[in-house]
């Protein structure tokens, strides 16, 4: 009787000390993968300056076209008004969707690396 058994590996597992490994079904695996996908993004502060000054800014506009300006100051300092609460809306506004973009990416980037992860088993 011949007793040969041929082993073949594509990995040689070197560790420098024992540890521990915990093993996880499927299914909780899944439940922690879709837990990551829908955690919240809070809106920042950004975006709630952002609308009041935007309503500052539509503020200016119906002051400019229902006044009558008797003397040309309040008609500069109205235009001075609506135009740098409208800039500083919009920058305000840009700023509040990169980081919401950012804090989307690093969970995206945690469904990715546990998809590697998972890529690595038989399934």
């Amino acid at each position: 009787m011949n007793n040969n058994i041929e082993l073949s590996r594509e990995y040689e597992l070197v560790t420098h000390h024992k540890g521990k490994a915990y093993p996880i079904e499927i299914s909780d695996w899944n439940h922690i993968k879709q837990e990551i996908e829908n955690i919240p993004i809070c809106e920042s502060k950004y975006l709630s300056i952002s609308l009041f000054l935007f309503g500052v800014t539509i503020t200016s506009i119906f002051t400019l076209f229902a006044s009558t300006f008797g003397n040309n100051l309040y008609l500069i300092i109205t235009w001075i008004i609506l135009l740098t609460s409208a800039i500083i809306g919009v920058v305000l506004l840009i700023i509040n969707s990169t980081l919401k973009n950012n804090e989307k990416s690093k969970a995206d980037s945690i469904i990715q690396f546990l998809d590697q992860l998972e890529s690595k088993f038989d399934c």
